[in-house]
């Protein structure tokens, strides 16, 4: 069941539209955010997949992207605390 996604949501979904990884591995995301909204489990791999390697050649890339999921988890979180109080 699909669910009213937040701005936050819908924002993340953005970013991972732009993120270097599998076409594959983005849409399925993108699918879990419309269909059950973001969770921790999700910003965990989302960031776990990011996470730079020794060899990899876009290091920079990738550090940025992964501030951007953080930041957006981030304002997330408060908004979720916030429409549970």
């Amino acid at each position: 069941m699909a669910v009213h996604n937040t701005v936050e949501e819908r924002e993340m979904m953005k970013v991972i539209d732009h993120l270097p990884v599998a076409d594959e591995e983005k849409q399925t995301w993108v699918k879990r955010i419309r269909e059950e909204g973001l969770s921790e489990e999700l910003v965990e791999e989302i960031q776990k997949k990011l996470t730079p390697d020794e060899d990899s050649e876009n290091n920079l890339t990738r550090v940025q992207h992964t501030t951007e999921v953080s930041r957006l988890a981030k304002r997330w979180r408060l908004a979720k605390g916030l429409q549970h109080k």
